[in-house]
């Protein structure tokens, strides 16, 4: 029996065998100080939140410890240290499902005594780019594709020096030139990003996820990657049996949104003001004498470009005119030579609607954490209609239709504590399930 007993413990201690939803494996969580002396803290760790955007540009996150051991006079912590994690979901050994990685810690925050001879405290770290960035100034042209320039700006040893992965998910068509006046390479790759094109689209982002970092425009998020999830909001978090018992399903648990909420349902005096229905641009060139008016209108171009789900997030009944936004800009036609116009007017006022467009719906879920979820990835949700209910109804009549659909995680919180993983999600859609017009 003791036999029996000890092969139990050892399994429920061992980290590659997956128990519940939300198991973390902690491998390593090692502090490098200034002096080269390094610590694994995994003991003393309470708790990790690593933070995924696709608007920032960076990684970040913070780790809180249980210090008995005086680690702030031992290293001494200065600001001068490294951080390298190394976690994963138990039975996920590839690298592309782990985050792991080395950060620079810049902080230290609420350190307080909670016994006689320990204090907790927070460490907030970022990756090493973002202290490279900080510490480079351009004051030189560049040309080229934007591609090419983002892979220079990333990696070589003249920009962030970064070994991380470039992931050029659309390559640009376009050629630029312009020329960085004291900028730093993450102004440049924001100037860039803004100026790039292919050959149908000018809506490109830039950031960094748990693969490294991304240059693409949301066609590829929408259409050309498979769904990595399908979330569902359900009170039950137990399958039960025709005979009457129930069972944990670990596939069902992975699923479950356990709790969310909409911070804005919709805002359509936002959605107008920033030119997402339409707006007009007036353009004047110095050097040509001339200028021009242009007109964009969403609800005519949607044909054009790629959405997440088959339906507009407006009516044929909508109440705007291309006359709500007004945008001047100057032309700077032959500064350079080679070059016509260097600017992006062509393209402004559909880049400005299709990044509007993309954050029309902002959902924010809490769901059992994995490794392997990162921003960019492609999720469906299936959220209840709050409408009373009868046994006739089938799954899809009570579907809130409005919130439910096909999303992008646009940001995401790792929150991992020793023994559990949460992940706290935004997700984002464009378009909605169901036709607005009734059809």
């Amino acid at each position: 029996m003791a036999e029996s007993e000890n092969k139990n413990n050892k399994i429920l201690r061992d980290p590659n065998i997956l128990r519940s939803a939300g198991d973390i494996t902690v491998e390593k969580i090692v502090i490098t100080s200034s002096k080269g002396v390094k610590l694994d803290v995994v003991n003393q760790m309470m708790q990790i939140q690593i933070y995924e955007d696709m608007f920032q540009t960076f990684t970040s996150g913070n780790i809180v410890l249980d210090d008995s051991l005086d680690l702030i006079n031992f290293f001494p912590f200065i600001g001068e240290e490294y951080l390298e994690l190394d976690l994963r979901t138990p039975t996920f050994s590839e690298d592309g499902k782990k985050i792991t990685g080395k950060f620079y810690i810049y902080k230290m925050t609420d350190r307080y005594k909670h016994k006689e001879k320990a204090v907790y405290y927070t460490l907030h770290f970022i990756s090493i780019e973002a202290l490279v960035d900080m510490n480079i100034r351009f004051s030189r042209a560049f040309e080229g594709s934007p591609s090419d320039l983002v892979d220079k700006l990333v990696s070589s040893d003249d920009g962030m020096r970064s070994a991380k992965k470039i992931v050029i998910k659309e390559p640009t068509t376009n050629k630029i030139k312009f020329i960085a006046s004291n900028w730093n390479p993450s102004r440049c790759l924001l100037f860039v990003t803004k100026a790039a094109q292919n050959d149908m689209r000018s809506n490109y982002l830039f950031f960094e996820n748990r693969d490294g970092f991304v240059f693409s425009t949301p066609n590829y998020l929408y259409n050309l990657q498979p769904v990595a999830q399908n979330f569902t909001y359900s009170a039950k978090d137990r399958n039960i049996e025709t005979s009457g018992s129930s069972t944990k399903d670990l596939n069902y648990d992975y699923t479950r949104i356990h709790d969310y909420k909409l911070p804005v349902g919709f805002n359509f005096i936002d959605r107008v003001a920033n030119g997402m229905y339409g707006s007009r641009m007036t353009t004047h060139d110095l050097v040509t004498k001339k200028y021009s008016s242009t007109v964009y209108y969403a609800p005519t171009d949607w044909e054009k470009h790629p959405h997440l789900n088959k339906y507009p997030i407006w009516s044929k009944n909508l109440a705007t005119s291309t006359s709500a936004v007004q945008i001047v800009e100057p032309k700077h036609y032959g500064i350079y030579n080679g070059f016509g116009d260097i600017t992006n007017t062509k393209n402004n006022l559909s880049r400005i609607s299709m990044m509007k467009q993309f954050e029309g719906f902002k959902l924010q879920i809490k769901v059992s954490g994995r490794t392997d979820y990162t921003v960019g990835m492609k999720v469906t949700v299936q959220l209840p209609s709050i409408e009373p209910a009868n046994e006739t109804d089938s799954a899809q009549s009570i579907e809130d239709k409005m919130f439910s659909g096909t999303y992008i995680i646009c940001a995401i919180n790792h929150n991992i504590k020793p023994d559990k993983h949460e992940c706290y999600m935004e997700l984002v859609k464009d378009s909605l399930i169901f036709d607005l017009n009734g059809g």
